[in-house]
């Protein structure tokens, strides 16, 4: 499997800055979500233990979509809030590519 590098970070935050105010959420979390996202989670985002953060990853956050059911926490929970939702999002995308 190839994985692709994506630009640098800063590139990246801007786009997804951009894609929470293009995905505009209306609920207070995902506001929140959004401007909270952890940025540097590194290989936490690395869902499936591949040893890369890509698309596989993308796949389990957002099959993982909403609240997580107590009493274990949500693999997909980068950010441990108890929801899997658009900061987890970031989480993956700020923090594609090879693990360290």
């Amino acid at each position: 499997m190839t994985h692709h590098k994506l630009p640098a970070r800063s590139v990246l935050l801007a786009a997804v800055v951009t894609a929470c105010i293009a995905f505009a959420p209306t609920s207070i979390t995902d506001r929140q979500a959004c401007a909270d996202a952890p940025t540097d989670v590194g290989c936490e985002a690395d869902l499936d233990g591949s040893g890369a953060v890509d698309f596989n990853d993308f796949l389990i956050v957002i099959s993982n979509w909403g609240p997580c059911a107590p009493p274990a926490p949500c693999l997909a929970d980068i950010n441990g809030n108890g929801t899997v939702g658009f900061g987890d999002l970031i989480a993956v995308l700020i923090n594609w590519g090879l693990c360290p």
